[in-house]
């Protein structure tokens, strides 16, 4: 190999290089903020597992209450079908 060839061969493979590290720069770009977009979601999630848990909370006090109407309602009916002297049924 002459010095011309081997001269080639280096700006070859230096042209190489930096097309590489151009592409390597890209590619670790993207993955930061592929990163911080995976922390938004994550934080995102985390917010609506606290949304829903705190609505099934609520869901279950509303159902309690609910329960506990039903059986003021039955009683008062018993109550009173037993003062007015009906049957009840137990």
């Amino acid at each position: 190999m002459n010095k011309y060839e081997i001269k080639y061969l280096l700006e070859t493979m230096t042209s190489s290089v930096d097309r590489l590290t151009d592409a390597l720069g890209k590619s670790s770009h993207h993955i930061s903020e592929l990163w911080t977009e995976i922390g938004e979601k994550q934080s995102a999630i985390s917010n609506q597992r606290y949304e829903i848990r705190r609505l099934k909370e609520k869901l279950y006090e509303c159902m309690k209450k609910d329960h506990n109407n039903k059986l003021e309602e039955a009683d008062f009916e018993k109550r009173f079908k037993e003062f007015v002297g009906e049957s009840v049924d137990n």
